[in-house]
């Protein structure tokens, strides 16, 4: 069995957004966040110093997608402010942008092989391609004004465009040399409830105009799937999808999914707050299932595969190192929790500061969490001691906490009987033990989750859980109906951090709605 922190240990703690982090984009010598506070975070890659310029605020509402061109020098960035903008990461300089005619928000946005196209997805189901020499704007195609593009890659050549959609979670293949308004292949609902991230294996590299039969691209869904596809054609006029493999191990929405440099790896996250690396015969390897505290949305390699960065709604962005390589085709599969350092910190530092959070942690081999009620009693205070609570291990033993109990704690349990009177510490170890339980379950131990909502589904307004849930300008996420009367009362500012409220800029959280939705199905 392998030493979990043999394959993954937190390294550092990015300074942390005023807002839910939407997305990071690595280069070698630059690192880019986005977020939900309209702000941009620019890093230099080998210290993760903060850029003299940064942070940027050259949008006005929430900043959803970032990528890097292939040689670092510019970020294009997608705003729901209908802005996509392109930027010297230098100087910070706006070189320019490309504003949605409709004025709404947009999403996705793909660069082309050699960076000479860029592609922008809209919320009214269009479609935008751009040229990246003269920022011109070639062409924007109407798609479905029923539906957001959540999703775009390019084809190495450059010969297709994809695109994944929210409603129909369809992949739709497009012309991309002849800019055509209908599709030329579609794969209907690829993934119910919506396709959220694609991305071409990196084995193919082909140049503009050269065919590449037979590209293997990933994709995942708000279905908590996983797949990988094959995309084929004889000539440039009929390209074939079809599906090579499903991978199954998520228990919410997979917001990103990436390759790593050699296309050996997959590693993934979503709304289940864990990121899961996989082979390519579909075997998930291993599970880090306290990477966050909440919803992950996007994650990186670094160049060199020995590092993923991730980010996520809890409003950080951690660094972890990873074994020299990610090679993991003759790698037994084995479920492994991955274990948070105990002393980590989650300091908060200002906008202009530049220094970070460094952890090691140590580790033995848990046994696989499907095997819960199998836990001994120090099984569970190693695990506590994991998450950074090893001082309550006396009380556990006190208590004879294993497995079997340990899955039917409540809160009050916690405070009561065991002593744990600190309430961040109560909550830390019922958000760990939802993880646990849910892992359980989904892996077919008959362990079934009791545990209260996670406080993502409660409005801080109503402190219910949300219907309709909408995201406002100070980044947090309430209910539609809660909001509108708390300005329709002349309140002006964030219920949450007290800061001005940007008037009629309420956003639908789709992502979280859907979240919600299959939790009350369960």
């Amino acid at each position: 069995m392998i030493d979990s922190t043999t394959v993954m240990e937190l390294q550092s703690t990015l300074p942390l957004h005023s807002g839910d982090i939407h997305c990071i984009a690595v280069h070698r010598d630059v690192i880019v966040t986005t977020s939900g506070s309209s702000i941009i975070r620019v890093f230099n890659g080998p210290d993760y110093t903060e850029k003299s310029y940064s942070p940027l605020q050259i949008h006005k509402y929430h900043v959803i997608h970032c990528v890097l061109t292939s040689d670092g020098s510019r970020l294009i960035a997608t705003s729901m402010d209908g802005k996509a903008s392109v930027v010297d990461t230098q100087t910070g300089r706006l070189l320019a942008y490309h504003q949605q005619p409709s004025d709404v928000g947009m999403r996705a946005a793909c660069l082309s092989s050699y960076d000479h196209l860029a592609a922008f997805g809209a919320c009214d189901g269009t479609i935008a391609i751009m040229e990246m020499d003269t920022y011109k704007t070639l062409k924007t195609m109407s798609v479905n004004d029923d539906e957001t593009i959540l999703a775009l890659c390019f084809t190495p050549d450059t010969h297709w465009l994809l695109s994944g959609h929210s409603v129909t979670g369809d992949i739709r293949v497009w012309n991309a040399q002849y800019l055509s308004n209908k599709p030329a292949a579609v794969q209907m609902t690829a993934h119910e409830m919506g396709t959220q991230f694609l991305q071409i294996s990196p084995k193919y590299k082909g140049k503009p105009g050269e065919s590449n039969d037979g590209v293997q691209f990933v994709s995942g869904g708000a279905d908590c799937l996983i797949h990988i596809w094959s995309i084929s054609y004889d000539d440039v006029t009929s390209p074939r999808l079809s599906k090579l493999n499903t991978l199954v191990g998520h228990t919410g929405p997979v917001y990103c999914v990436k390759y790593n440099s050699t296309g050996e790896t997959l590693v993934s996250c979503g709304g289940d707050f864990t990121v899961r690396l996989w082979n390519m015969d579909g075997e998930c390897i291993f599970v880090n299932v306290e990477a966050h505290t909440s919803f992950i949305n996007s994650l990186a390699f670094s160049a060199d595969d020995k590092q993923i960065y991730t980010c996520s709604c809890d409003r950080t962005v951690k660094v972890w190192g990873v074994t020299d390589t990610l090679n993991l085709k003759d790698v037994t599969p084995n479920l492994i929790q991955l274990d948070q350092p105990a002393n980590q910190q989650t300091d908060t530092p200002s906008a202009s500061q530049s220094a970070v959070t460094v952890s090691h942690g140590t580790s033995r081999p848990l046994a696989p969490a499907a095997n819960l009620t199998t836990w001994s009693v120090e099984d569970v205070c190693h695990w506590l001691s994991s998450l950074g609570l090893s001082k309550h291990t006396g009380s556990f033993r006190q208590h004879d906490i294993d497995g079997s109990e340990l899955q039917h704690l409540t809160k009050e349990v916690l405070e009561t009987e065991i002593g744990v009177g600190a309430y961040g510490a109560r909550n830390k170890i019922m958000r760990a033990l939802d993880q646990l339980l849910t892992q359980s379950s989904a892996v077919g131990d008959g362990v079934t989750p009791t545990r209260d909502t996670v406080h993502e589904f409660t409005c801080p307004i109503t402190h219910e859980i949300m219907k309709e849930p909408v995201v406002a300008s100070d980044g947090y996420s309430y209910e539609k109906s809660a909001m509108l009367s708390w300005m329709a009362a002349g309140k002006t500012s964030s219920p949450m951090t007290n800061a001005p409220l940007t008037p009629n800029t309420l956003l639908p959280n789709y992502n979280l709605k859907i979240l919600i939705q299959k939790h009350l199905q369960s």
